[in-house]
C-alpha cells in the first residue's frame, strides 16, 4: 500500500491509506486555507521588501540615464539587468512597463531582466527555504541568475 502524507503547522504526518477519501471538501478548503495563512505569515515581509525594492528602482532611477547606460555598454547592462531584476518580487503584468521600455532599447537586456524577475525572487527564496537546504537553495538561484544572464548574452552574440 502506498503511504500518504497530511501536513500542516509545517508538520507533515502519515495518514493512513483513505482517510483523504473521507475528508469533506470542507475540511480540505479549511486545510488549504490554513496553509496558505501559514505561508503567508512567514513571507509576508519579504513580498513586501521585493515590492518595495521593485519601487525604489523605478522611482530613483532616471530613465533617460538607463537608456544611456544600456546603449553604451550591452554586456554589462544585461548583467546588470539580471542583477537588478533578481530581488524584484514581479509578475508579468508589473513588470510590463520596465519590459517595454527595454524592449525599445535591447531585447537581450530584457529578457535578462525578465528572466531574473520572473524566475526568482526574496519572496521564492524564503518559501523554497522551508523546503530546500541552503546549499541546494544557493545553488538553485545561482543557476536561474547566471542562465538569466546568459540567455542574454547569447542573444548578444546572434
Amino acid at each position: 500500500e502506498k503511504t500518504h502524507y497530511h501536513c500542516c503547522d509545517g508538520c507533515c504526518h502519515d495518514e493512513i491509506p483513505g482517510d483523504s477519501q473521507e475528508m469533506s471538501i470542507l475540511q480540505r478548503l479549511r486545510g488549504a486555507f490554513e496553509n496558505a495563512l501559514s505561508v503567508l505569515g512567514s513571507a509576508w515581509f519579504f513580498i513586501l521588501l521585493g515590492v518595495g525594492i521593485s519601487a525604489a528602482l523605478s522611482s530613483f532611477f532616471q530613465m533617460e540615464s538607463i537608456i544611456h547606460f544600456v546603449d553604451e555598454n550591452s554586456f554589462v547592462s544585461t548583467t546588470v539587468a539580471a542583477l537588478v531584476g533578481f530581488p524584484i518580487h514581479s509578475d508579468l503584468f508589473s513588470a510590463l512597463p520596465i519590459l517595454n521600455l527595454l524592449l525599445d532599447i535591447s531585447t537581450a537586456t530584457a529578457l535578462s531582466f525578465s528572466l531574473a524577475t520572473m524566475s526568482i525572487s526574496i519572496p521564492s527564496m524564503v518559501l523554497l527555504s522551508r523546503i530546500l537546504r541552503p546549499t541546494i537553495l544557493l545553488l538553485y538561484a545561482l543557476s536561474l541568475l547566471l542562465l538569466s544572464i546568459g540567455i542574454g548574452w547569447l542573444l548578444l552574440l546572434l
